[in-house]
């Protein structure tokens, strides 16, 4: 009688060694596959991420446009795109088209309008005139700062102090000059396109 409560014994401890091991073994593959569909669903998520990264780069922000209709009113937009620096919104006021830059915080940085080179200074006129004359004026582009916002304002692709100024466009051969022209009438030279 004792050797069959001792083997009685022996082959419970035997079997529930075997079933905790296959339970294990069991809650091992378990945890395995969890690992797996987490892995898959952080690679999920991470290749979502990149995505909405790449839309963002191509669309201006909500809180830009909101701003640029507390800013301007229900004026109409033709354009709007996210560049290196700005969202850039085209808009339609008075039938001209004017751009208007807004920083990485949705606040307007400056607008810019094309002007006629008769609207510039006359001494920055006459000074362009006799220093250039050899060019064509391509265009003149006047922007007005926010003065309201610090933000510095890049144009073609050179940070300038914020201020209203005018920029002129001379071409010769195929080659443009870009001229800062100040509201006083002084002309630096500011850039080359090539």
């Amino acid at each position: 009688m004792k050797k069959i409560l001792v083997l009685s014994a022996a082959a419970f401890c035997f079997i529930s060694a075997i079933k905790a091991q296959s339970n294990d073994i069991s809650n091992n593959n378990d945890v395995a596959t969890l690992n797996r569909k987490d892995a898959l669903g952080k690679k999920e998520r991470k290749e979502q991420q990149l995505e909405k990264r790449e839309l963002e780069k191509k669309e201006i922000a909500y809180q830009t446009t909101q701003h640029f209709y507390e800013d301007f009113g229900n004026l109409p937009i033709v354009k709007s795109e996210r560049t290196s620096y700005f969202d850039e919104i085209t808009f339609l006021k008075d039938g001209t088209a004017q751009m208007a830059f807004y920083d990485d915080a949705s606040n307007l940085v400056g607008t810019m309008a094309d002007k006629a080179f008769e609207d510039l200074p006359k001494d920055a006129q006459e000074y362009i005139n006799r220093h250039y004359n050899y060019y064509s004026v391509k265009a003149v582009r006047f922007f007005d700062d926010n003065e309201a916002n610090d933000t510095n304002m890049n144009l073609y692709d050179k940070e300038f102090e914020d201020e209203d100024s005018y920029f002129v466009e001379l071409e010769r051969d195929s080659k443009t000059m870009i001229l800062h022209v100040t509201l006083n009438g002084t002309v630096y030279f500011f850039s080359e396109l090539k």
